[in-house]
C-alpha cells in the first residue's frame, strides 16, 4: 500500500511541529503512524505503548496537562490487544521465543518468579513461626506463576508455609481465572483443600487503583509489567505492600523501543515498502547511520538482546501470516520493554530499593541470600527475575518517573 498525498502533507506538518505536546497533535502523530505502518505483517499498535521515559525521543512531550491522556492511550492499546488475542496468538509467542534463539520464555520466568518468592517467605515465615501472609499474583492469566510457587513449595517440603499463606489473584479474563481456580484447586499441594487463593476478575490498573495501604506481604508478577508504560503503579504497590513487603517482578527487558532509527530496521523485515519507510525516518529526523551511534552507547549484552528481540517480533510477524491469523487479531509489536537498568531506576524512585546489602540487613527474607537478581540466559539480558523491597523516604519525580 503506498503512501497517500494527505499522509506526505501529514508527515511534512509533523516533522516540523516535533516535539508535540498538545492532545490534537498527538493523536495526529498516532494516526501518522499508524497509517506509515498500515499493511506490514505485525501491527504497530499505538506509539504510546512505548515506556514513557523514551517518549521524547519520538517527538513527544509530556506535560501536566497531557500526562493522563497518554496513559490514558497507553492502558486502551493494551486492553484491545489483550481484548483480540487468540490461541493462536499466544502459540505464535511460544513459536517466536523459540526462532529468535531464547533458551528460555515465559514458563521459565514464571518458575524463577515462583523460585524467588518462596525462597523469601520462607525466611520470613521461619522468622516469625505464627504470621501469615497476603500474597498478590498480579496479572495471574491462568495462574501459571501460582502454580509455579505451589511446584517449589512442593518440591521443597513446604506445605506448611502454603497453608500460611492467603493468595489473590489478579487477572481481567474471567476464562482464564476459571482455569487458574482449576489449576490451583487440584494442584498436588492443596490436597487437603487448605490453601486460600481467590481469583479477582480485575484489570491490573483498576485493581491497583483500588489497592489499600498495607494490603499484601509480598506481590509477584511474571510477564506483566512491560504493559505499564508510566510508573505510577510503582507507586500504588509501595503503597499496598506492608512495612516489610516485597515485590519479586519476573519480566522481560530490551531498549529496542528507545529510539525510532532502532526500530526502523524491524519495519524493514515487516515488510513496510521504500517509500513508506522513508516517511517513517522523515517524520523522526533519522539519518543515515543514527543507529550505529545508538549501538555504539549500548553494552555488547544491550545489543545481543536487542538482536534478539529483533528476530522475535519478525518471526511473530511472519507466524500471522503463516497461520493467517485475521489483521485484526493479531497482537501488536511496539511494547513497553525498557532497558533493565531502567526499571531498576523507576524502582528506587518508587521508594523501593534493589540493594542486596541493604536488603539483607534490613529484611529477614533476604537473610543470606547469595542474590536478589536471576537472568535467565547468561549471554543476554532479556528475562529477569528481581526482588525488592521498601527503603526509605521516596525521592523526589519528575513527569515520566
Amino acid at each position: 500500500m503506498e503512501a497517500s498525498g494527505s499522509l506526505v502533507s501529514a508527515v511534512e506538518s509533523l516533522s516540523k511541529a516535533m516535539p508535540v505536546s498538545s492532545v490534537l497533535m498527538l493523536d495526529m502523530l498516532a494516526r501518522t503512524v499508524d497509517e506509515i505502518c498500515e499493511g506490514i505483517h505485525h501491527p504497530i499498535g499505538s506509539i504510546f505503548r512505548i515506556p514513557s521515559q523514551y517518549l521524547s525521543n519520538w517527538g513527544i512531550s509530556i506535560t501536566d496537562e497531557n500526562r493522563k491522556q497518554i496513559e490514558k492511550w497507553s492502558i486502551e492499546s493494551y486492553q484491545t490487544e489483550w481484548e483480540i488475542s487468540t490461541e493462536a496468538t499466544y502459540d505464535a509467542i511460544i513459536e517466536a521465543t523459540r526462532y529468535a534463539g531464547f533458551e528460555k520464555g515465559n514458563p521459565e520466568l514464571n518458575d524463577a518468579t515462583g523460585k524467588m518468592s518462596v525462597e523469601i517467605l520462607r525466611k520470613m515465615a521461619e522468622a516469625d513461626k505464627t504470621r501469615e501472609f497476603r500474597l498478590g499474583d498480579i496479572g495471574a492469566g491462568r495462574g501459571e506463576t501460582t502454580a509455579a510457587l505451589f511446584d517449589y513449595m512442593l518440591l521443597n517440603n513446604l506445605v506448611w508455609l502454603a497453608e500460611r499463606c492467603r493468595f489473590r489473584l489478579v487477572e481481567p479474563s474471567f476464562e482464564a481465572l476459571i482455569s487458574a481456580n482449576e489449576r490451583l484447586k487440584t494442584h498436588g499441594i492443596n490436597e487437603q483443600h487448605r490453601i486460600e487463593f481467590v481469583p479477582i476478575a480485575n484489570t491490573t490498573h483498576e485493581f491497583l487503583e483500588e489497592m489499600q495501604e498495607g494490603n499484601f506481604d509480598l506481590v509477584y508478577s511474571s510477564a506483566v509489567f512491560h504493559h505499564m508504560t508510566f510508573p505510577s503503579y510503582l507507586d500504588t504497590l509501595h503503597k499496598g505492600l506492608g512495612e516489610d513487603g516485597v515485590l519479586v517482578v519476573g519480566d522481560w527487558y530490551t531498549s529496542l523501543w528507545k529510539h525510532p532509527a532502532l526500530v526502523s530496521e524491524v519495519l524493514q523485515k515487516l515488510g513496510i515498502t521504500d517509500k513508506k519507510l522513508a516517511l517513517f525516518h522523515q517524520l523522526f529526523d533519522i539519518k543515515v547511520g543514527d543507529m550505529d551511534e545508538l549501538k555504539k552507547g549500548m553494552g555488547s549484552m544491550e545489543c545481543v538482546t536487542n538482536e534478539l528481540m529483533v528476530d522475535y517480533v519478525v518471526k511473530i510477524g511472519h507466524s500471522f501470516v503463516k497461520r493467517d491469523v485475521n489483521y485484526d487479531e493479531r497482537l501488536f509489536f511496539l511494547e513497553g520493554h525498557e532497558a533493565f537498568g531502567d526499571r531498576i531506576g523507576k524502582m528506587k524512585n518508587a521508594g523501593f530499593t534493589t540493594e542486596l546489602d541493604e536488603l539483607r540487613d534490613k529484611h529477614q527474607g533476604f537473610v543470606n541470600m547469595a542474590s536478589n537478581r536471576n537472568v535467565l540466559e547468561p549471554q543476554n539480558q532479556a528475562a529477569i527475575v528481581f526482588s525488592c523491597a521498601k527503603a526509605g523516604k521516596k525521592p523526589k519525580k519528575n513527569m515520566v518517573s
